[in-house]
Parts: C-alpha cells; structure tokens; sequence
C-alpha cells in the first residue's frame, strides 16, 4: 500500500492508503501492516480492500495491522474502502510510550517495520516539504536492491511496501533522499 497523510482546511486529519499490488485490475487486499507514524488522531482509509469485506484490526508496538476475519468488527464499504479511528480499536489507547511509531515532527525521517521482516516491509517516511523523493533498498556494499518510490511527493506522511522475499537473508539499508537530506535505515531480512 502507498498513501498520505490529509489535513483539510477545517483540521480534519486522514491517513489514506491506496492498494498499489501490480495488474489491470488489483486484488483486493485480505490484510496489510503499515506503520502509525504519528497518524494516531486520524481517519485511516484504507482504499483495494474487499467490498463488504469484515477485518480485525490490531494497534501494537506502533504497527497498524488489518487482517481479513468473518468475525472482526470493521466492514469495508461496498466499494472496498475501510475507514476507522485508532481509537476505536481496543487496546489501541493504553500503548506504552514510544510504541506509536511516530517519525520526528521536523525535519526528514524514516521508520523500517516490521524490523526484523521475513519478507515484507513497511517504509513509513516524513516529508518536511514538497520535492522528489528516492526510496531504495540497498545492500551492505552500497548496491541497489530494489527503487521503491521515485517522484514528486507533498510534505507530509507516507508509506511505501517492500516485497524481499525473493531476496537472501542478511542486513540491508533502506535510504531515502528529498533534496538535500537523506536517511537511513538498517533493515534485517530473515526470510
């Protein structure tokens, strides 16, 4: 999934995330984990999910996870759209502090989840300010592994996945470069 975070005018916050799977038409995602980078007031609207589809959604250690269940208490809309508050899920309050994943308030930051991954990984990243934005998997000798994002992006929250399953086990690094800042961070694949 890739997104952003929405501000309007009147303050309301949303946190929207679109399904990005390849193919004409993309299945609809039966679950998915994304990082709650500071986004704990918003409205998150998960857009490529199962129409009418029920999903259990878990709040823990800062990681947003949404999972496909008959008996989960959220229902996608009818066009595959699922829409809830943080604080509407249980357990999702009583986070310890530093659990919520959140990337500093200022300046360029990155966050890598899960960390340790057995494949697939979450790139949560804060824009201070409009620009080009690079996101790439590198390994240890500086070589690129995959480029997730390259293009224009505005200020603010967004999430890019990384699918390394088709990748060996070790250590990598995951950069971002906006301008003239960068940073990075060590991500270790167990697959």
């Amino acid at each position: 999934m890739i997104g952003s975070r929405i501000i309007t005018a009147a303050g309301e916050e949303y946190l929207v995330l679109f399904n990005n799977r390849a193919g004409t038409v993309p299945l609809a995602i039966a679950s998915t984990n994304y990082p709650l980078i500071g986004a704990t007031s918003a409205t998150h609207l998960l857009c490529g999910m199962k129409p009418a589809g029920k999903y259990q959604i878990v709040i823990s250690n800062g990681v947003v996870t949404v999972a496909e269940n008959p008996a989960g208490a959220f229902t996608a809309s009818a066009g595959g759209v699922l829409m809830f508050q943080p604080s509407a899920v249980s357990g999702a309050a009583k986070a310890a502090p530093g659990e919520t994943g959140e990337l500093r308030e200022s300046g360029l930051s990155l966050r890598v989840f899960p960390n340790p991954s057995n494949g697939a990984a979450t790139v949560g990243f804060r824009l201070p300010e409009s620009g080009k934005v690079k996101v790439r998997v590198l390994n240890l000798l500086g070589g690129t592994v995959a480029d997730l994002l390259d293009r224009q992006l505005p200020a603010g929250v967004h999430a890019v996945e990384w699918n390394g399953k088709g990748e060996p086990a070790g250590t990598y690094l995951v950069e971002i470069i906006a301008g003239a800042r960068r940073d990075v961070q060590r991500l270790v694949l167990t697959n």
